[in-house]
Protein backbone atom coordinates (compact mmCIF):
# COMPACT_ATOMS: atom_id res chain seq x y z
CA UNK A 1 0.00 0.00 0.00
CA UNK A 2 2.86 2.32 0.85
CA UNK A 3 4.41 1.79 -2.58
CA UNK A 4 1.09 2.39 -4.32
CA UNK A 5 0.62 5.68 -2.46
CA UNK A 6 4.08 6.88 -3.40
CA UNK A 7 3.45 5.97 -7.03
CA UNK A 8 0.13 7.79 -7.05
CA UNK A 9 1.63 10.91 -5.50
CA UNK A 10 4.50 10.83 -7.97
CA UNK A 11 2.14 10.50 -10.92
CA UNK A 12 -0.10 13.30 -9.65
CA UNK A 13 2.84 15.65 -9.04
CA UNK A 14 4.31 14.84 -12.46
CA UNK A 15 0.95 15.54 -14.10
CA UNK A 16 0.71 18.86 -12.25
CA UNK A 17 4.17 19.78 -13.51
CA UNK A 18 3.47 18.80 -17.13
CA UNK A 19 0.09 20.56 -17.18
CA UNK A 20 1.68 23.65 -15.62
CA UNK A 21 4.47 23.62 -18.23
CA UNK A 22 2.00 23.25 -21.11
CA UNK A 23 -0.33 26.05 -20.10
CA UNK A 24 2.38 28.35 -18.74
CA UNK A 25 3.90 28.43 -22.24
CA UNK A 26 0.51 29.76 -23.38
CA UNK A 27 0.13 32.13 -20.45
CA UNK A 28 -0.01 35.13 -22.81
CA UNK A 29 -3.41 33.96 -24.10
CA UNK A 30 -4.92 34.11 -20.58
CA UNK A 31 -3.64 37.62 -19.85
CA UNK A 32 -5.54 40.84 -20.45
CA UNK A 33 -3.68 44.01 -21.42
CA UNK A 34 -4.45 46.83 -19.01
CA UNK A 35 -1.72 49.36 -19.82
CA UNK A 36 -2.69 51.68 -22.73
CA UNK A 37 0.98 52.47 -23.50
CA UNK A 38 1.31 48.91 -24.82
CA UNK A 39 -0.85 49.99 -27.77
CA UNK A 40 1.82 52.47 -28.86
CA UNK A 41 4.89 51.93 -31.04
CA UNK A 42 8.38 51.74 -29.48
CA UNK A 43 10.24 55.04 -29.36
CA UNK A 44 13.52 55.03 -31.31
CA UNK A 45 15.47 58.28 -31.13
CA UNK A 46 18.91 59.52 -32.30
CA UNK A 47 21.70 59.59 -29.75
CA UNK A 48 22.78 62.75 -28.01
CA UNK A 49 26.42 63.57 -27.29
CA UNK A 50 26.47 61.80 -23.91
CA UNK A 51 25.40 58.41 -25.27
CA UNK A 52 28.34 57.55 -27.48
CA UNK A 53 29.99 55.11 -25.07
CA UNK A 54 28.67 52.11 -23.18
CA UNK A 55 30.99 50.31 -20.73
CA UNK A 56 32.43 46.98 -21.88
CA UNK A 57 32.35 43.91 -19.67
CA UNK A 58 33.40 40.27 -19.42
CA UNK A 59 30.82 37.77 -18.19
CA UNK A 60 30.60 34.01 -18.49
CA UNK A 61 33.89 33.67 -20.34
CA UNK A 62 33.01 36.24 -23.03
CA UNK A 63 33.97 39.88 -23.29
CA UNK A 64 31.47 42.32 -24.79
CA UNK A 65 31.92 45.79 -26.24
CA UNK A 66 28.91 47.79 -27.39
CA UNK A 67 28.35 50.55 -29.92
CA UNK A 68 25.06 52.42 -29.32
CA UNK A 69 23.00 53.17 -32.43
CA UNK A 70 19.71 54.66 -31.17
CA UNK A 71 17.97 55.39 -27.92
CA UNK A 72 15.19 52.80 -27.58
CA UNK A 73 12.24 52.82 -25.16
CA UNK A 74 9.51 50.22 -25.39
CA UNK A 75 6.35 49.44 -23.46
CA UNK A 76 5.08 46.04 -24.53
CA UNK A 77 3.33 42.80 -23.68
CA UNK A 78 5.50 39.75 -23.01
CA UNK A 79 4.43 36.70 -24.99
CA UNK A 80 7.43 34.55 -24.12
CA UNK A 81 10.94 34.40 -22.71
CA UNK A 82 14.13 32.45 -23.33
CA UNK A 83 16.92 32.55 -20.75
CA UNK A 84 19.38 30.85 -23.09
CA UNK A 85 20.39 28.26 -20.48
CA UNK A 86 22.27 26.23 -23.10
CA UNK A 87 23.77 29.27 -24.81
CA UNK A 88 27.34 30.45 -24.30
CA UNK A 89 25.92 33.96 -23.81
CA UNK A 90 23.48 33.04 -21.01
CA UNK A 91 25.32 35.23 -18.46
CA UNK A 92 24.77 38.43 -20.43
CA UNK A 93 21.77 37.93 -22.69
CA UNK A 94 18.05 37.21 -22.26
CA UNK A 95 15.46 36.97 -25.03
CA UNK A 96 12.07 38.53 -24.41
CA UNK A 97 9.21 38.12 -26.89
CA UNK A 98 7.39 41.46 -27.06
CA UNK A 99 4.30 42.68 -28.90
CA UNK A 100 2.48 45.99 -29.07
CA UNK A 101 0.25 48.10 -31.34
CA UNK A 102 -2.71 46.36 -32.99
CA UNK A 103 -1.55 43.01 -31.69
CA UNK A 104 -2.25 44.38 -28.22
CA UNK A 105 -5.13 46.82 -28.73
CA UNK A 106 -7.16 44.45 -30.91
CA UNK A 107 -6.26 41.34 -28.94
CA UNK A 108 -4.66 39.50 -31.86
CA UNK A 109 -2.26 37.75 -29.48
CA UNK A 110 -5.09 35.72 -27.94
CA UNK A 111 -5.89 33.93 -31.20
CA UNK A 112 -2.41 32.97 -32.41
CA UNK A 113 0.24 30.48 -31.38
CA UNK A 114 3.39 32.24 -30.19
CA UNK A 115 6.66 30.70 -29.13
CA UNK A 116 10.06 32.17 -28.27
CA UNK A 117 12.94 29.96 -29.41
CA UNK A 118 16.69 30.32 -28.83
CA UNK A 119 17.26 33.26 -31.19
CA UNK A 120 13.87 33.97 -32.74
CA UNK A 121 10.15 33.65 -32.24
CA UNK A 122 7.52 31.64 -34.07
CA UNK A 123 3.93 32.64 -34.74
CA UNK A 124 1.12 30.89 -36.54
CA UNK A 125 -2.58 31.55 -36.89
CA UNK A 126 -5.65 30.09 -38.51
CA UNK A 127 -7.44 31.44 -41.55
CA UNK A 128 -9.56 34.43 -40.58
CA UNK A 129 -7.35 35.50 -37.67
CA UNK A 130 -4.86 38.38 -37.78
CA UNK A 131 -1.40 39.20 -36.50
CA UNK A 132 0.88 42.15 -37.27
CA UNK A 133 4.40 40.80 -37.76
CA UNK A 134 5.83 44.33 -37.64
CA UNK A 135 4.47 44.91 -34.13
CA UNK A 136 6.20 41.98 -32.46
CA UNK A 137 9.81 41.00 -31.90
CA UNK A 138 12.12 38.61 -30.14
CA UNK A 139 14.22 41.26 -28.41
CA UNK A 140 17.73 40.29 -27.25
CA UNK A 141 18.37 42.23 -24.05
CA UNK A 142 22.00 42.50 -22.94
CA UNK A 143 23.38 44.07 -19.80
CA UNK A 144 26.63 44.23 -17.84
CA UNK A 145 24.78 45.14 -14.63
CA UNK A 146 24.04 42.19 -12.30
CA UNK A 147 20.91 43.78 -10.82
CA UNK A 148 19.50 44.56 -14.25
CA UNK A 149 20.29 41.00 -15.35
CA UNK A 150 18.39 39.50 -12.41
CA UNK A 151 15.46 41.83 -12.97
CA UNK A 152 15.05 41.04 -16.67
CA UNK A 153 15.28 37.35 -15.79
CA UNK A 154 12.33 37.81 -13.40
CA UNK A 155 10.02 38.91 -16.24
CA UNK A 156 7.29 36.34 -16.95
CA UNK A 157 5.07 35.54 -19.90
CA UNK A 158 1.92 37.68 -19.76
CA UNK A 159 3.61 40.64 -18.03
CA UNK A 160 3.39 44.18 -19.36
CA UNK A 161 6.77 45.87 -19.14
CA UNK A 162 8.57 49.11 -19.89
CA UNK A 163 12.25 48.94 -20.83
CA UNK A 164 14.63 51.81 -21.58
CA UNK A 165 18.01 51.42 -23.22
CA UNK A 166 19.85 51.51 -26.54
CA UNK A 167 19.86 49.53 -29.73
CA UNK A 168 23.47 48.45 -30.08
CA UNK A 169 25.97 46.57 -32.17
CA UNK A 170 28.19 44.24 -30.18
CA UNK A 171 31.62 42.70 -30.56
CA UNK A 172 32.24 39.53 -28.56
CA UNK A 173 35.53 37.77 -27.89
CA UNK A 174 37.27 35.63 -25.30
CA UNK A 175 39.97 38.23 -24.72
CA UNK A 176 39.01 41.83 -23.80
CA UNK A 177 41.98 43.14 -25.81
CA UNK A 178 41.46 40.89 -28.81
CA UNK A 179 42.53 42.43 -32.13
CA UNK A 180 42.36 39.40 -34.42
CA UNK A 181 39.15 39.80 -36.49
CA UNK A 182 38.84 36.02 -36.87
CA UNK A 183 38.42 35.74 -33.09
CA UNK A 184 35.83 38.48 -32.73
CA UNK A 185 32.11 37.78 -33.14
CA UNK A 186 29.97 40.63 -34.43
CA UNK A 187 26.30 40.97 -33.50
CA UNK A 188 24.39 43.83 -35.12
CA UNK A 189 20.97 45.05 -34.07
CA UNK A 190 18.08 45.66 -36.39
CA UNK A 191 17.10 49.33 -36.47
CA UNK A 192 13.94 49.06 -38.58
CA UNK A 193 10.64 47.25 -38.17
CA UNK A 194 10.48 46.35 -41.88
CA UNK A 195 13.16 43.65 -41.98
CA UNK A 196 12.54 39.92 -41.63
CA UNK A 197 14.38 36.64 -41.03
CA UNK A 198 18.00 36.53 -39.81
CA UNK A 199 19.29 39.82 -38.43
CA UNK A 200 15.81 41.27 -37.94
CA UNK A 201 15.88 41.12 -34.13
CA UNK A 202 16.71 44.07 -31.90
CA UNK A 203 19.82 43.83 -29.72
CA UNK A 204 19.04 46.12 -26.81
CA UNK A 205 21.42 47.18 -24.06
CA UNK A 206 20.03 48.09 -20.63
CA UNK A 207 22.28 49.98 -18.22
CA UNK A 208 20.64 49.35 -14.83
CA UNK A 209 17.69 47.77 -13.06
CA UNK A 210 15.74 51.03 -12.83
CA UNK A 211 15.35 50.95 -16.62
CA UNK A 212 13.31 47.73 -16.43
CA UNK A 213 9.82 47.97 -14.97
CA UNK A 214 7.03 45.41 -14.81
CA UNK A 215 3.99 47.67 -14.80
CA UNK A 216 1.40 44.86 -14.74
CA UNK A 217 1.86 41.21 -13.87
CA UNK A 218 0.47 38.43 -16.01
CA UNK A 219 -1.37 35.41 -14.59
CA UNK A 220 0.74 33.27 -12.30
CA UNK A 221 -1.47 30.22 -11.59
CA UNK A 222 0.04 27.97 -14.26
CA UNK A 223 3.51 28.95 -13.14
CA UNK A 224 2.60 28.10 -9.55
CA UNK A 225 1.16 24.75 -10.67
CA UNK A 226 4.40 24.02 -12.52
CA UNK A 227 6.50 24.83 -9.46
CA UNK A 228 4.25 22.91 -7.06
CA UNK A 229 4.34 19.88 -9.34
CA UNK A 230 8.13 20.01 -9.73
CA UNK A 231 8.96 20.44 -6.04
CA UNK A 232 6.33 17.91 -4.99
CA UNK A 233 7.79 15.37 -7.38
CA UNK A 234 11.30 15.92 -6.00
CA UNK A 235 10.17 15.71 -2.35
CA UNK A 236 8.07 12.58 -2.91
CA UNK A 237 10.92 10.92 -4.80
CA UNK A 238 13.30 11.64 -1.91
CA UNK A 239 10.78 10.32 0.64
CA UNK A 240 10.20 7.22 -1.44
CA UNK A 241 13.93 6.57 -1.66
CA UNK A 242 14.28 7.16 2.08
CA UNK A 243 11.42 4.77 2.83
CA UNK A 244 12.83 2.14 0.50
CA UNK A 245 16.29 2.50 2.06
CA UNK A 246 14.86 2.06 5.56
CA UNK A 247 12.96 -1.01 4.46
CA UNK A 248 16.11 -2.60 2.99
CA UNK A 249 18.09 -1.88 6.16
CA UNK A 250 15.33 -3.34 8.28
CA UNK A 251 15.21 -6.53 6.19
CA UNK A 252 19.02 -6.87 6.34
CA UNK A 253 18.91 -6.42 10.12
CA UNK A 254 16.21 -9.07 10.46
CA UNK A 255 18.18 -11.51 8.30
CA UNK A 256 21.38 -10.92 10.30
CA UNK A 257 19.60 -10.85 13.64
Amino acid sequence: MEKINFKIFLIVSLLLYLIGCHFNSKNYSFARITVPEVYLEPVQEPLDGSERNIPSCCRGGWCWSFTPLFRYDITAFVFGTSHKFVSEFKDTLTDIGLLWGNNASKGYYRNVKLRVMMDHYEVSWKYGDNFDLYSAANTHIATCDSNAFRKIRSVKTGDQIKVKGWLVNAKISKNPNETDPSKILTWNSSVTRNDTRGGSCELMYVANADDINVIANGPRYWLYMKKIGFYSFCIILILWFYSFNRKIKKEIKEVNG
